[in-house]
């Protein structure tokens, strides 16, 4: 379906699958300087994995959405859910500018990110779906399952992960 969005709406392209984070990492780098948008198809992750890439590493490519993940939630906001929306966005290059988050831990830059961060029981919960889909790769494909799971997990270790200060616009909060 998703070839099939991009050829009825007359949009060129070059599909690559990934094989793992690195993967896809190294590939968003290597086609940046090459390709432009460079569009991730797939979830809220992979859009961020590679904004947080370019970020890390000035890259200046515009960067496009087609939502196929589990939840899609940056989609939503942009208003490109479905193959459609995302696809017609494309066709017409409808652009926005987006504010991007960064985490640091000690002085030390962690990561970017867009959309939304999690520190509490989101945070535990994702953290446990990544660790647990690398053991058994097909739960990655069951994400309602797994998320059950590390809720589970989340709660019987009572812990939450980290504190917060969050500076923005001259104001800190912790």
């Amino acid at each position: 379906p998703l070839e099939e969005c991009l050829k009825n709406h007359g949009i060129r392209y070059d599909l690559f699958l990934t094989q793992s984070r690195e993967h896809l990492i190294r590939l968003a780098l290597e086609l940046s300087s090459s390709h432009s948008p460079i569009i991730a198809a797939g979830g809220d992750s992979s859009l961020t994995i590679i904004a947080d890439a370019f970020l890390k590493n000035q890259v200046s490519v515009p960067l496009a959405m087609i939502g196929i993940g589990s939840s899609n939630d940056i989609s939503m906001e942009f208003d490109t859910a479905g193959l459609d929306k995302a696809c017609s966005a494309l066709k017409i290059g409808k652009t926005r500018n987006i504010d991007a988050g960064a985490v640091f831990s000690e002085g030390k830059l962690l990561y970017h990110f867009i959309g939304h961060a999690n520190i509490g029981l989101g945070a535990h919960i994702a953290r446990d779906i990544e660790r647990m889909s690398r053991k058994l790769r097909g739960l990655s494909r069951r994400q309602t399952f797994a998320g059950a799971l590390a809720a589970l997990n989340a709660i019987r270790s009572g812990t939450v992960p980290a504190d917060l200060t969050v500076e923005t616009e001259g104001k800190t909060v912790w």
